[in-house]
């Protein structure tokens, strides 16, 4: 099981990533015999796609069972980014609901701007830096 953020949001979780927050609770709740893996550098989901397949050393979709999870506003984006970054892989995405009109509006354009990104790098490296200021200030 791989879990992946970075920074999170200093007045919650100060000090720890987005990573170490998801272990610690999931951990509690897996048997003992599951490793979670910290993937504790993405900041973006474009970039928890990419990065988390670093810890999956020779991934192929015949050797790994790929499920997503994430809030059910966010499974749209997920559903796909995964399926632009991983073409020949069947993604399962499992969710749960934590939504606003503000966040859906939000998330809209969040799609739209990481689609985008998957095809101008300079998207992405803009949406990374605006994440890292986020972080900075939250």
């Amino acid at each position: 099981l791989i879990v992946c953020g970075g920074a999170s949001q200093k007045h919650s979780a100060q000090g720890l990533t987005e990573a170490e927050v998801m272990a610690g609770y999931i951990s509690r709740r897996l048997p003992p015999n599951i490793p979670v893996v910290l993937e504790k550098e993405s900041l973006t989901t474009q970039e928890n796609l990419l990065f988390g397949c670093r810890h999956l050393p020779g991934y192929s979709p015949e050797d790994y069972q790929q499920v997503l999870f994430c809030d059910a506003i966010r499974a749209l984006k997920v559903k796909i980014l995964a399926s632009k970054i991983f073409p020949r892989y069947e993604t399962g995405i499992e969710t749960y609901d934590k939504s606003s009109p503000a966040e859906a509006n939000r998330q809209l354009i969040a799609t739209i701007l990481e689609v985008l990104s998957l095809k101008f790098p300079i998207l992405a490296r803009w949406h990374h830096n605006q994440r890292v200021k986020r972080a900075e200030r939250i």
